[in-house]
């Protein structure tokens, strides 16, 4: 089950154990989100990991699907922008919707979606390309039909020294 609260155990001691075990009613389950023990230390520790570029578009007719999703999304992504491990996210859309298009069909207020929503971008801060992967599968989207499996993407970008300092959250 998802669980967008930050959550410390026994189980979930080691400041880069990513996949953490918590109790359950139903036994243990596990949770991909961070445990912050030392936000500052974390931070330290996680500048100096890989970003991963992830592109997860959107099966097609799920709008509905999506909107069910949304909070439970929101809240995980919080979660991992206070953790460190995610920079940046943002859902990207047709250009009929694109802001950028001086006369667009659809009016979509600030901070919300709407029907031309293509899928999800992110920028993301792990260890290694596989705990990127396991942030995506435990992402609302992945687990209720949203993002087309298929072509979801997530690729290593090239260091830069600037990689250190990059802070993109909002």
């Amino acid at each position: 089950m998802f669980s967008p609260q930050p959550h410390q155990s026994r189980d979930c001691k080691r400041l880069n154990a990513i996949t953490c075990i918590k109790r359950s009613r139903g036994g243990p389950t596990r949770t991909l989100f961070p445990v912050i023990t030392s936000k500052s230390k974390f931070h330290f520790q996680a500048n100096k990991m890989p970003l991963y570029l992830c592109v997860c578009p959107d099966y097609p007719n799920v709008f509905e699907k999506r909107l069910a999703a949304r909070e439970a999304h929101l809240a995980g992504s919080k979660v991992s922008r206070e953790a460190g491990t995610t920079l940046f996210g943002r859902a990207y859309m047709d250009e009929a919707s694109a802001t950028s298009n001086t006369r667009p069909k659809v009016e979509v207020p600030a901070g919300q979606i709407g029907t031309g929503t293509l899928g999800s971008t992110m920028l993301y801060r792990f260890p290694t390309i596989e705990e990127a992967w396991e942030r995506i599968k435990s992402d609302p989207y992945w687990v209720q039909g949203v993002w087309d499996k298929e072509r979801v993407t997530v690729n290593e970008l090239a260091y830069l020294p600037t990689d250190e300092t990059l802070k993109l959250v909002s």
